[in-house]
């Protein structure tokens, strides 16, 4: 008999080659790497997503606060239209504002500028986000 068989029949319920059950150490690590990179790729999209939801958000307000000071204007009527500026505070942030209101070719029109952009007083921001702006004439009575 051989080594093998003699093994079996002390134990009878150990397989023929101990060797080759399971998984070896070198298998079990590249399993655990490649559920590693699969779980990085899961997470990058995922904070992608977070961050898209996040400018959307802040899109969000600063398109409500561009439409708060276009609403201002019509309230006061564009007679008492004037340069001015302010911040809005909102819960998508603070947005500095601004009109701007100059003479325009044609009489009895005045050009309006409004603004909306991020209040980044006092911080250091790496990327900024970009401005909205609204540009119309209007008319004087």
């Amino acid at each position: 008999m051989t080594s093998a068989r003699v093994l079996a029949h002390v134990r009878p319920g150990l397989p023929d080659s101990p060797a080759r059950t399971g998984f070896t150490l070198l298998e079990t690590m590249v399993a655990v790497v490649v559920l590693a990179t699969a779980m990085v790729a899961v997470l990058s999209v995922c904070l992608n997503i977070q961050n898209a939801r996040l400018r959307a958000v802040r899109a969000q307000a600063a398109a409500l606060t561009l439409r708060d000071r276009l609403a201002d204007m019509t309230a006061f009527g564009v007679n008492r239209l004037e340069s001015r500026q302010g911040v809005q505070e909102t819960a998508g942030g603070d947005w500095r504002w601004s009109v701007d209101v100059a003479d325009s070719a044609l009489p009895g029109l005045s050009l309006v500028t409004v603004t909306v952009a991020p209040d980044t007083s006092g911080e250091a921001d790496e990327k900024p986000e970009p401005r909205l702006r609204v540009t119309s004439l209007s008319g004087r009575r």
